[in-house]
């Protein structure tokens, strides 16, 4: 289980960045609220062996996401609502706005 979850934490963390933070915008996305469980072990029995676990409840948010592309790379960034609305397909996004 602690293998699952480690693996878990590792693909989650490597799909959150991108490459390039600024460039032509291809794609905006939405991307809906979702809830997700981990589980810790809190008893283990006389061999070591995880006899409890508690589920602790993660609640992410919806998120708003540009893909970009400039020159020959392309990527995403994740932005704030009103950014999101100001922006359309198209349009150059500058990092950090």
């Amino acid at each position: 289980m602690k293998r699952a979850a480690l693996a878990l934490l590792i693909i989650v963390s490597l799909t959150g960045c991108s490459s390039i933070s600024s460039g032509t915008i291809t794609a905006k996305t939405v991307e809906p609220p979702y809830t997700w469980i981990q589980y810790i072990c809190s008893g283990y029995n006389s061999q070591g062996i995880c006899t409890v676990q508690v589920p602790i409840f993660h609640n992410e948010p919806e998120k708003y996401r540009f893909d970009i592309e400039e020159r020959d790379d392309t990527g995403w960034v994740y932005v704030g609502y009103s950014v999101f609305q100001q922006y359309e397909i198209g349009d150059y996004y500058e990092g950090g706005n």
